[in-house]
């Protein structure tokens, strides 16, 4: 990849500015012995999105059990039958523990399969065309987000990858395969244009905003 290429970063958070360098930051996990691991295992260490992922705050919840433990299960009556009901909150824990896993699985595969390639947790989010950037940012409830052309290293290695393989799907196996088929940089027929992401690795250098 030539010094040349550049790609288009939302800035959710508003803090970019030109000439900023998107880096890494060593982990700091909820233990001592967590933390000096997941620096041995991705020692550059974490991008924003790789520190969401493994913190500790909040728990990673999968189950209603889960739920209970935290406080965020509230048991009903229905019929005559005891239910579980599952406020916003109680939905949000789910949700962010089924991603929190998703991305600990594909970064373990990754490990296996890709390795030359940069993880999801230690890298920057682009894509490779603006209009797919402007439509992200509307998709996302942040429509006033800037947008910034940014570059990598010259030498980096990127991988194109899509997103909407990384779900749950109706087995195990197809699991296994969907993780597989992401790293391979494998398209789905039905993904959209905003699933296809392309992955940077640090550092990378903001050049301009563009919207």
């Amino acid at each position: 990849m030539g010094r040349s290429e550049k790609f288009f970063h939302v800035d959710r958070d508003s803090v970019l500015s030109v000439g900023a360098v998107l880096g890494l930051r060593p982990a700091q996990l909820g233990t001592q012995a967590e933390t000096t691991f997941i620096n041995q295992f991705l020692p550059g260490g974490l991008c924003p999105w790789g520190e969401a992922m493994l913190g500790a705050d909040p728990p990673l919840i999968m189950t209603v059990e889960g739920l209970d433990n935290n406080g965020l299960a509230r048991r009903v009556q229905i019929a005559g039958e005891t239910g579980v009901w599952l406020d916003q909150a109680a939905q949000r824990s789910l949700r962010a523990g089924r991603n929190r896993l998703l991305e600990a699985f594909a970064e373990v595969v990754r490990q296996g399969c890709a390795p030359d390639k940069p993880s999801r947790l230690s890298c920057s989010f682009v894509y490779r065309a603006r209009d797919t950037a402007e439509m992200f940012r509307v998709n996302s409830g942040c429509p006033n987000a800037p947008i910034w052309l940014v570059e990598p290293q010259s030498a980096a290695i990127v991988h194109d990858g899509d997103s909407s393989w990384l779900g749950i799907p109706e087995t195990a196996g197809m699991l296994i395969q969907a993780m597989l088929a992401y790293w391979d940089g494998a398209t789905r027929p039905q993904s959209l244009p905003t699933d296809r992401e392309t992955l940077l690795p640090a550092p990378v250098t903001v050049i301009r905003r563009v919207a």
